[in-house]
Parts: C-alpha cells; structure tokens; sequence
C-alpha cells in the first residue's frame, strides 16, 4: 500500500517540478551561458554559428526513500539565419 501511495504522489511531484515559466527558463539558461563565456574556457564563437540547435539544461536530484533526478532547461533551433523562440523541456 505504501509503494502505491509513492507510485501516485511522484506523478505529482514531478508535475510541479515542471511548472518553472519558460520566461524564467529563459532567463536562468542566459546566465549559464554568460558565466561560460566570462570564464577561463569560454565556449568558442564558431560552436554557436555551426550550431543547429542549443539546449542549456539544469539537473536536480533528490531522493526520499526512492531517488530519483531530473532537469529543466530551454531549446532554441536555427531556422536559417534566425533562431526560433526557446521551447521548454524537462
């Protein structure tokens, strides 16, 4: 009986995990990408011009007697010249 109520309650957990705004996503993967680039390796200029496609991802872990770890982040596509809206994935 308790595995079932840990199989219902993660579902939701991982539901509110999820509920960050995209805006915010946004914000948090452009200081990512700034602190990279600010640092002693800085990701180099051609990466990003030959690339078809960014995702900037955070990962979390946790466990509660089940462990478990997951991430949020944004993804931007090349659309020609252009780079599309970021989307949100987790």
């Amino acid at each position: 009986m308790n595995l079932l109520r840990i199989l219902l309650v993660v579902p939701i957990l991982a539901l509110a995990a999820c509920a960050t705004p995209v805006g915010t996503r946004t914000a948090e993967a452009v200081t990512i990408v700034r602190g990279f680039q600010a640092g002693d390796r800085p990701i180099p200029t051609a990466v990003f011009e030959n690339a078809k496609g960014i995702a900037i991802l955070r990962e979390g872990s946790g466990a509660f007697i089940i462990g478990g770890s997951g991430g949020e982040g944004v993804f931007v596509k090349r659309a020609g010249m252009t780079w599309s809206g970021p989307g949100a994935i987790n």
